[in-house]
């Protein structure tokens, strides 16, 4: 998979959180773990780190990135013992 974004940062979150299983699009239940979610973006603890770009957005002003979109591309892995990386 690749990311492509302006953004300096890259929430990963994993999931971790769900208790217990949780239906999908598809219906069938997502658990703890099942997947992965990346959000580009500012760092969180930006405000507490002179030298990160500042996350905070003050009243009145407008938040526009530089490149507003991000692609994501799946990739096949290939696999030991599966040469068609299924």
């Amino acid at each position: 998979m690749e990311v492509y974004t302006s953004e300096p940062g890259l929430q990963f979150y994993d999931g971790s959180y769900l208790k217990a299983a949780h239906p999908g699009l598809d219906g069938r239940p997502h658990f703890s773990h099942a997947g992965l979610c990346l959000e580009p973006g500012r760092f969180p603890d930006g405000p507490n780190h002179p030298n990160f770009p500042s996350p905070v957005l003050r009243a009145g002003e407008v938040y526009l990135p530089a490149d507003d979109r991000v692609t994501l591309r799946q990739h096949r892995l290939m696999c030991p013992g599966n040469s068609a990386g299924q």
